[in-house]
C-alpha cells in the first residue's frame, strides 16, 4: 500500500472513571486514551470490529474489579513496534496483582535488569494500553504513586479502586 495510509478509528466507552478511547488502526487496537481523540479523529458510531470488541470487554471487567484477560493482554503485547524490553516490563506488570504495587526497581529486577528503574518508568510513560497493562500499579521506592500519562489523581484513583494499599512492593 505504497503512498496510503490507514485510517484511524476511534471508540467511545462509558466508564466508571468517565469516557475512554480505544484507537485502532485496520480494526487492530493501536492504544487507550483517558482524553478525547485529537480533532483529525473521528469518534466511531457504527459496531467496532472483533478485536476492539474484545479489548472493550476486557477493559470493562478491569474496571468492575477482574483480573486482566490475560489472552487480551498477551494479544497487545505481540502487536509490532514494541521492543524486547518493552514485552519482558509490561508481562512483569500485568502480573502484579490488583490491590498490589511495585516500585519501578522491583520491576527492573523481575525483568533482570536491576539498575533499569528509570527505564521502567519510561516505558510505563510511554504504555498504550493503560488499565489493560497495569501501570498505575507502578510506584515509586517511598510508595508515592509517581507519574501517569492520564489524568491527574487518575493513578491513584485506579489504586483506590483496586484497594491497594499505601506503599512500594505490597505484593502477596
Amino acid at each position: 500500500m505504497c503512498g496510503r495510509t490507514k485510517k484511524i478509528r476511534c471508540y467511545q466507552i462509558m466508564t466508571v472513571l468517565g469516557d475512554i478511547y480505544i484507537h485502532s488502526v485496520g480494526g487492530t487496537p493501536s492504544r487507550i486514551s483517558f482524553l478525547p481523540p485529537e480533532s483529525d479523529v473521528s469518534l466511531e458510531e457504527e459496531e467496532p470490529p472483533p478485536g476492539i470488541r474484545r479489548l472493550k470487554r476486557a477493559l470493562l471487567d478491569c474496571l468492575e474489579g477482574k483480573e486482566v484477560d490475560r489472552e487480551v493482554a498477551e494479544g497487545l503485547l505481540a502487536l509490532p513496534g514494541l521492543t524486547e524490553f518493552q514485552r519482558r516490563v509490561y508481562r512483569a506488570v500485568i502480573s502484579i496483582p490488583r490491590g498490589s504495587t511495585l516500585s519501578y526497581r522491583q520491576v527492573a529486577e523481575r525483568v533482570g535488569s536491576p539498575r533499569a528503574a528509570r527505564a521502567v518508568g519510561n516505558v510505563m510513560r510511554r504504555n498504550p494500553f493503560p488499565v489493560i497493562i497495569p501501570c498505575h500499579r507502578v510506584v515509586r521506592s517511598d510508595g508515592s504513586p509517581g507519574g501517569y500519562s492520564g489524568p491527574r489523581g487518575m493513578k491513584e484513583r485506579l489504586l483506590r479502586m483496586e484497594g491497594a494499599a499505601a506503599g512500594a512492593g505490597r505484593s502477596p
